[in-house]
């Protein structure tokens, strides 16, 4: 008979750092399901509201929102959405996609423009014409992609004020002849400037073209600086020469007379202001009708 003996194996014992390791990745993995148990919504607040564009035709406002992350993951904001009021009514609204990581316990600021035209605005809101300044309700909503939370939509509101620019008006003044020969005429077109704003406008140059009752067109520049005041009004006084020799007797005849003139007057004057941020800016203009003519 053959005896077969049995032999145990032999166990090796583990290593002392498995139970290092093995406590290491449990104690990992509860911190990190701890971290996203605790996740919250960022803070979105308003930082600041400043003019980045001012001219008499158009304004632009520039929000500054805080977005302050307090989780210990990063978030992602994926876009606004934004609605501004006016005289409590809905005026400019606008959205824009954006792809920014905000990190962990970090913080940024998101800048939304919003951008206007006054001559909208005031075809709008036809009582601002009277007013220097106007409230407004800025209303925005931030989409924040977060972990467990997905995507959410955090609301800002900001209210304030920002000023209401109006279009000089320009209008023919006297006509007057200066000097009058069987050669030439020298006469001199005002223009009358009102200003309707609650500041000094400064009309820095202009360009025209006159036609006096179709006798010619007559065109020139003014470099000279006009400050019309306030809620005032100013002159502007445009050089005219006519050669009567090319004109004929006709043209001296009808500047000799009383009859009022027709005219048509094209142009454009570089309108600056002593208002903060305000930017030169060209405005055109163009009248026509009748003008008394004084010798």
């Amino acid at each position: 008979n053959h005896s077969i003996t049995m032999t145990k194996p032999s166990v090796r014992p583990l290593p002392k750092y498995f139970f290092v390791i093995i406590f290491l990745f449990f104690a990992h993995g509860c911190n990190s399901l701890q971290q996203l148990a605790n996740i919250q919504k960022p803070d979105i607040s308003f930082a600041d509201m400043k003019i980045s564009e001012l001219t008499l035709q158009d304004v632009e406002l520039l929000f500054d929102l805080k977005v302050d992350n307090p989780n210990p993951l990063a978030i992602k904001l994926s876009g606004y959405e934004y609605d501004f009021f006016v005289n409590e009514a809905s005026f400019v609204k606008g959205q824009q996609s954006l792809s920014t990581q905000i990190e962990a316990s970090g913080e940024s600021i998101i800048q939304v423009p919003v951008r206007m035209t006054y001559g909208e605005l005031l075809d709008t809101f036809n009582s601002l014409r009277s007013k220097d300044e106007t409230g407004y309700t800025f209303k925005a909503n931030v989409n924040v992609d977060a972990p467990v939370l997905g995507l959410i939509n955090i609301p800002v509101e900001k209210t304030g004020t920002f000023p209401v620019i109006k279009m000089p008006k320009i209008s023919i003044g006297d006509l007057l002849v200066k000097n009058l020969s069987f050669t030439k005429a020298d006469l001199e077109l005002q223009l009358n400037v009102e200003n309707p704003n609650g500041f000094d406008l400064l009309l820095n140059a202009l360009n025209y073209d006159v036609i006096i009752n179709g006798l010619t067109s007559l065109s020139g520049s003014t470099e000279e600086t006009v400050t019309v005041n306030k809620k005032g009004e100013g002159t502007i006084k445009i050089p005219l020469s006519l050669n009567i020799l090319q004109l004929g007797m006709s043209a001296y005849n009808i500047l000799k007379g009383d009859e009022p003139l027709e005219y048509s007057l094209n142009g454009d004057a570089n309108i600056g202001a002593d208002l903060p941020l305000f930017e030169s800016s060209t405005f055109n203009f163009n009248r026509s009708g009748q003008v008394d003519l004084n010798n």
